[in-house]
């Protein structure tokens, strides 16, 4: 595969790009992003999770979930909101991590105390 046959979306630097766009936007918006695979697709993967956890008698507060790809880790945000702990959102865009703390710092401010680890 060529340079040229590259798709876009599987480049760093259009991470990089689009993220430090998102930044910028929840800094002069208050605009936390989107979510990419839809808000509807996120709850019926917690949904998924919950069963799962249930069916093996897992607990929310025991169980260690890496959310891979994160973005603005609006997922991990979530499962702190429902009480999950031993969260890790890992991405390789640097400024996806950066929004992802300052969304994480937010909602934190909110009460969800979300404890999530941020990795690039």
């Amino acid at each position: 595969m060529s340079d040229s046959d590259e798709c876009e979306l599987g480049t760093l630097e259009y991470w990089e790009s689009t993220y430090e766009r998102e930044l910028q936007n929840l800094q002069l918006n208050g605009d936390e992003g989107e979510i990419w695979f839809g808000a509807d697709v996120m709850h019926i993967m917690i949904q998924w999770l919950h069963a799962v956890l249930a069916r093996y008698s897992f607990s929310t507060e025991s169980t260690s979930i890496l959310d891979v790809g994160t973005g603005n880790a609006l997922l991990p945000l979530e499962l702190a909101k429902l009480g999950y702990k031993g969260l890790t959102a890992s991405d390789y865009s640097h400024q996806s991590i950066a929004l992802a703390r300052q969304l994480v710092s937010r909602h934190s401010q909110d009460h969800t105390q979300a404890q999530i680890t941020l990795v690039v």
